[in-house]
């Protein structure tokens, strides 16, 4: 149930200098016209995918779903009520932990 806020967070995730990224957005049962939102949404974006809990979940169990249904090699959590958000913010972590990868080799550095 986040829809004013929820035009303002796919706004900013949509606009990301990082353009080779999958977006999940999963209704956790919403009962306002998010699920309608997103559907928009989609329509014009095909990274978009949208999930539906059959029911109502805690918020671990709905991010550990976006952990399995993700394709991708990194996963970076967004709530919908976090609206500000930098154009460049997703490229920026890539950025770093690319460079944590090369650096550390699966060792602690």
């Amino acid at each position: 149930n986040v829809a004013p806020y929820l035009g303002e967070c796919l706004d900013s995730v949509i606009q990301q200098s990082l353009t080779d990224i999958e977006i999940i957005c999963i209704d956790d049962c919403s009962t306002d016209d998010s699920l309608q939102l997103l559907q928009k949404y989609a329509v014009s974006d095909s990274r978009i995918r949208i999930l539906c809990n059959d029911k109502n979940r805690d918020v671990s169990a709905t991010r550990n779903r976006g952990i399995r249904e993700a394709v991708g090699k990194y996963i970076f959590f967004m709530d919908s009520d976090d609206t500000f958000f930098s154009n460049n913010a997703l490229e920026s972590l890539y950025d770093v932990a690319i460079r944590s990868s090369r650096c550390c080799l699966g060792a602690y550095c």
